[in-house]
């Protein structure tokens, strides 16, 4: 039969390893190693990890010493510039060491460095120095983030890539831009392994090991109590980067006084001339009435006039009863409090079973237009001994038919706060046909209570403050019952995430009578106006004393009867305003400096003054605000993974108020990141399997759940969530055995490769229903078991990654070995030894490039992969077992033809017969300038062919032509040593079908 060619052209098909070589296809190959599949019709070597950016290079001067070494005169004129840098000798005496240079003196060009030579260099080393400037200790396979800002850290305009890496010694996380390393700019607050998701160009950092709290770390640019022209006193930090925690945490201090604001004259007290707080009542401590780092709030009525200012001397009358000025507790309208003392019974009108207040030449009106308020106090020790209140006002001598009487029972009154006793048209209870009175002068209060007025016991103590008139106010005003005052802290500027409710704190609680942050409407509504005092910094007056995302807080009340809180307004710290609705577009009421600015704390109060609400807030309540209720018991959880989708963070494997829940799905609310009510949002799909949460990604409204074993697709297109698909064995051990890419979700685990597309898991260890890689060779590299030791055996040190230009995954196991799947080939292809590390390296991340990269332990090296082709002395390709389409019948080989280019001078070259995989033979060696064969045997028939421009053809002949006769499969074997810039075209075996006998 007459000779004929066998041209193989096609390498792209990668490696199959789970079918026989004899029967797979002509552009698969059974081992290949180090070569690059992604160039259709050509065999090149695989690229690989740079060894770092390369800072300076040169030849040492000299090296005195084991403990530094003498630069090139072309090194840096700067001290410290190479600090924390790596020094590598890449030529000459004590080639190979490296070293960590911990100073650098410019004018000496003297580099210490962090340990003794172990050979000193001399003036024959050639040196490169290489890393990011940053010394830090890694995390095996994690602790390395990025997210694009544009922001430089120093806070300029940029477009940046921000590179976070964990310093696992100090348990900080440094934070690399363009300008180089800023150092622990992220506090863990102590030994954690970082998960990192980011929203909106803020990172936050949860502890894998739900022991620290989780952090948050953003660039905040608006500043507090700044109007861009004039900054109040009490101005926040400069706009910068910030570090807190991503708790949104419920507000601790703050009080509130019941007082309605008057212009009045103390110089140290609650009404100045200015009808604002002054001297040591705001500005001292203890009993003061603020508190700092904390918004304050006073709660006063809208009056027209004061009736009465209740001194105990401007009383005409006290009968049954002592009276003297109150000085323990604040008034809560005008400026006097009178204690009427009952004291036992001592004579006088002894038919009389009430005490009486009376107070006459007054000029006031009772009319359709208007109420009289009369507020009063009692202890909850002397409440028990009352029976009723009666309010009495006329133009005679009260207590007959001519007067209008109210009636105020004991049951509507709340001890320990104030009452206001509303005296309207509505609610008289006796002689209405009296109504309206347009000019009383009198006015009693009547105090009725059950001890025997032959008695020795001692009647009701009580309190009463000034009296007013009042607008008549409808059911929309604040109704009768009795209210508490509560506010929450506004995170973030934008999303506006708010804290659950905190009830401010009693201005003074240490006994009765105290001021408390409640007051009990009694008879008829009225409407309350409101002042707040923001006292953002520390005692001191020194440090801002907020959490620096608090943009803002909401005023609510309380009805003791409803759980619901209702909105009084919100305060803007950036716009400086307060408004009455979260959706409104303008500032009904400025914040202002305080009249006074004398003190630590008066010197840095933003006040807003006389907050008079039209009607009160039914509609607007925390929960329709926020979409869950204040009696939820936090809104924060720790968690092992999380994932942006939707524009909600869906958080897995949590610890919630002192609570884990391994297999735990919660998502926040909407555009609100770090808001994860307790009981509200668990994506509770399938729980209590046995099984752990391990990772969570997003992709085409799915959330894939990997739980060790298992993975749940979970459909989020939908305001209700559900599963929609199992997989089981498609688990994986760790959060770093899985990827994303731009055409889905990727991973491993002990069985395989995976895709999932939107639509389903594909298995990447398979194409076209059969398997590309054996079961045992999978097992082996994924377990570092080539050796038949696995030496990886739960894959802890394996680890996936997603080149993007190329449309390629990278798995590297613990040897450093790599796997290689080209999406667009559907083929895979191996290297060895691929990854380098000294004693630990990171996960994998994009840089700006979309260039995968990872950080080298100690000498933070960033280490890139580069597509480019590099020199290797492991490449492996091996063709099919070739029968040529005739198993059965023998042939006779009588070349082999390569075109190829670059330096193959040292790869070996061999074949083997009829699948023998336990010796290779030999060709010829070849003349470099014709590329024939030369009659001698040579293990590396190739050269270097240094003209790229064009194909070199090498006749290989085998070397004892007779192990070529009477063969029935022949396979082509290269193996060994190449430049980067080697490349074959194709490959052509000459043969002879031998007649059949």
């Amino acid at each position: 039969m007459p000779k004929q060619v066998f041209k193989l052209e096609g390498f792209h098909g990668g490696l199959n390893s789970n079918s026989d070589p004899r029967d797979i296809r002509e552009i698969e190959s059974p081992s290949l190693q180090d070569v690059a599949i992604d160039s259709v019709g050509k065999i090149k070597p695989l690229g690989g990890f740079n060894d770092g950016n390369i800072f300076h290079s040169g030849t040492v001067v000299t090296s005195p010493a084991p403990t530094f070494v003498v630069l090139a005169s072309s090194a840096s004129s700067i001290d410290d510039t190479y600090n924390g840098y790596s020094l590598f000798i890449t030529g000459g005496t004590g080639i190979g060491q490296e070293r960590l240079i911990v100073d650098y003196v410019g004018t000496t060009k003297v580099a210490t460095i962090n340990s003794n030579w172990s050979t000193n260099p001399d003036s024959t080393s050639t040196y490169e120095i290489r890393g990011d400037g940053n010394a830090t200790s890694i995390l095996q396979n994690r602790g390395l983030f990025v997210m694009s800002s544009d922001r430089q850290l120093d806070s300029d305009a940029g477009d940046e890539l921000l590179i976070f890496l964990y310093d696992n010694a100090n348990h900080t996380i440094d934070v690399k831009d363009s300008e180089g390393w800023d150092t622990a700019l992220i506090d863990m607050g102590g030994s954690s392994t970082p998960v990192f998701y980011a929203a909106d160009r803020v990172v936050r950092v949860s502890d894998i090991g739900l022991t620290r709290d989780s952090q948050w770390f953003g660039y905040i640019e608006d500043v507090k109590f700044y109007d861009n022209t004039t900054p109040l006193n009490a101005e926040g930090p400069p706009a910068a980067w910030v570090n807190v925690d991503q708790a949104l945490a419920t507000p601790t201090s703050g009080k509130c006084l019941i007082s309605t604001p008057e212009a009045n004259t103390d110089t140290d007290g609650i009404f100045s001339a200015d009808s604002e707080y002054i001297g040591n009542v705001i500005d001292g401590s203890g009993t003061g009435v603020v508190e700092h780092s904390a918004v304050n709030l006073r709660v006063g009525i809208q009056y027209n006039e004061v009736v009465f200012n209740s001194n105990r001397d401007d009383w005409d009358t006290i009968q049954n009863a002592a009276r003297r000025d109150e000085t323990g507790i604040y008034p809560c309208i005008s400026s006097k409090v009178t204690l009427i003392e009952g004291g036992p019974y001592t004579g006088g009108q002894s038919t009389q079973n009430y005490t009486l207040a009376f107070k006459s030449s007054l000029d006031f009106g009772i009319e359709s237009s208007n109420s009289i308020v009369v507020p009063v106090y009692v202890s909850a020790s002397e409440i028990t001994k009352l029976i009723k209140f009666q309010v009495r006002m006329g133009n005679t001598n009260l207590g007959g038919t001519n007067d209008l009487a109210w009636d105020f029972s004991h049951e509507r009154l709340n001890p320990d706060m104030w009452n206001f006793l509303v005296c309207s048209p509505d609610n008289i209870s006796h002689n209405s046909s009296n109504f309206p009175i347009s000019n009383c002068d009198r006015l009693d209060v009547r105090m009725f209570d059950n001890q025997n007025i032959n008695s020795t016991l001692d009647r009701m103590d009580y309190y009463i403050s000034g009296i007013c008139s009042i607008d008549y106010a409808s059911v929309s005003a604040f109704t009768p019952t009795h209210y508490s005052f509560h506010y929450t802290h506004l995170y973030d500027t934008q999303t506006k995430q708010e804290s659950l409710p905190f009830k401010f704190n009693n201005v003074d609680d240490s006994s009765s009578p105290h001021d408390v942050n409640d007051i009990n409407i009694v008879g008829a509504s009225l409407l309350l106006n409101f002042d707040v005092y923001i006292c953002p910094y520390q005692s001191d007056g020194s440090t801002y004393g907020l959490n620096k995302r608090i943009s803002g807080s909401r005023l609510y009340y309380k009805k003791e009867e409803n759980d619901n809180y209702f909105l009084i307004g919100e305060l803007d710290f950036i716009e400086n305003g307060f408004k009455f609705l979260p959706e409104a577009d303008t500032l009904t009421y400025p914040i202002t400096d305080t009249s006074n600015t004398t003190g630590n704390i008066l010197s840095k109060t933003a006040l807003i003054k006389a907050i008079s609400l039209e009607v009160a807030n039914t509609i607007d309540t925390f929960k329709n605000i926020n979409g869950f209720s204040s009696e939820v018991k936090t809104l924060n959880a720790q968690y092992k993974t999380a994932v942006i989708h939707g524009r909600r963070a869906y958080i897995g494997n949590i610890k919630q108020n002192n609570k884990t829940f391994p297999d735990r799905i919660i998502k926040s609310q909407v555009n609100k990141f770090d808001t994860f009510p307790a009981g509200i949002g668990s994506v509770d799909v399938v729980i209590n399997d046995g099984e752990n949460i391990v990772k969570l990604e997003a992709y085409a409204d799915r959330i894939l759940q990997f739980k060790e074993n298992s993975l749940y697709i979970i459909n989020v297109s939908e305001n209700v969530e559900f599963l929609e698909d199992t997989f089981r064995n498609k688990g994986c051990a760790f959060d770093y055995h899985v990827t994303k890419t731009d055409i889905g979700i990727a991973w491993f685990n002990i069985h395989g490769c995976y895709l999932y597309n939107g639509r389903t898991v594909i298995d990447l260890l398979e194409k076209q229903g059969i398997r590309l890689i054996s079961e045992e060779d999978w097992i082996a590299f994924i377990t570092d078991g080539v050796d038949g030791s696995a030496d990886d055996s739960d894959m802890s040190s394996a680890l996936i990654g997603y080149i993007p230009k190329k449309k390629e995954l990278i798995i590297k196991n613990e040897n450093n070995d790599i796997y290689l799947y080209d999406f667009v080939l559907q083929a895979w292809t191996t290297g060895d030894s691929k990854v380098t590390e000294s004693t630990a390296m990171t996960n994998f991340a994009l840089n700006k490039l979309q260039n995968l990269f990872y950080v080298d332990n100690t000498t933070t090296i960033r280490k890139t992969w580069i597509q480019d082709p590099e020199s290797t002395s492991n490449l492996l390709y091996k063709t099919p077992d070739m029968d040529f389409g005739q198993p059965s019948i023998r042939k006779k080989i009588y070349r082999v033809r390569i075109n190829y280019k670059g330096d193959a001078s040292e790869l070996g070259v061999f074949y083997t017969t009829n699948g023998d995989t336990d010796s290779y033979q030999r060709f010829e060696g070849t003349d470099s300038s014709t590329g024939k064969p030369t009659g001698s045997e040579d293990a590396t028939p190739l050269h270097n062919k240094t003209d790229l421009t064009q194909w070199h053809q090498a006749e290989l002949k085998p070397s004892t032509i007779v192990n070529t006769n009477n063969i029935y499969s022949f396979q082509f074997v290269l193996n060994g040593i190449v430049g980067s810039d080697f490349e074959i075209n194709d490959i052509t075996i000459v043969y002879r079908m031998k007649n059949i006998k």
